[in-house]
């Protein structure tokens, strides 16, 4: 997500913060990170081009499926999305890996995802899909009422972000299929 964050920064790595701001239990801001430039990693016009070639991954390369119809998604409406996947055997834990790495901004808004997904012997939940939540998340999808709570401080609306749970592989039958040999005779 670094990587992908320099990318949107026109190159430009922030140094990398694991909180974002630390509150007293009175509700006083004990601390609030304040992001500097890191160091600067591709010359803008290279990571502009990296930009377009990474939105291409979202609009019609191996993401395209997960992120169909964001045009039309409150959330994610004129956000623009950048992303490039990847997927490779892994052996701790054994299966087979799918990852994602990306950005999206919006006015002035920006954000750097990673996501990966470990799968056994059967494909479940992409990285992407898991991309598109936390970018859905972010720039604010919709909440079902049954999610949501009242801010007693300000009468709005405060979503409840619920944790994805993990997905129990589904049983299956294996299909074997016999292959005959075709034997060609010559003279």
């Amino acid at each position: 997500a670094l990587i992908a964050a320099a990318v949107a920064n026109d190159g430009v790595m922030m140094e990398p913060s694991i909180v974002n701001r630390a509150v007293s239990k009175d509700g006083k801001l004990d601390y609030s990170f304040q992001p500097k430039p890191l160091l600067s990693i591709l010359e803008k016009p290279t990571a502009d081009e990296l930009s377009m070639m990474m939105h291409r991954t979202i609009v019609m390369g191996t993401s395209h499926r997960a992120f169909r119809n964001v045009s039309s998604s409150v959330a994610l409406n004129e956000v623009y999305i950048a992303g490039k996947t990847g997927t490779l055997n892994g052996w701790s834990p054994p299966g087979r890996y799918d990852w994602f790495v990306g950005f999206g901004q919006r006015d002035g808004a920006k954000i750097a995802v990673a996501a990966l997904c470990i799968h056994g012997s059967r494909h479940g939940v992409k990285a992407s899909q898991v991309a598109r939540a936390a970018f859905e998340s972010y720039f604010g999808a919709p909440v079902p009422d049954s999610l949501e709570t009242i801010s007693s401080a300000t009468g709005t609306a405060i979503p409840q972000i619920q944790p994805i749970q993990q997905v129990q592989p589904v049983q299956h039958v294996r299909h074997v299929r016999k292959h005959r040999r075709h034997h060609h005779n010559t003279v």
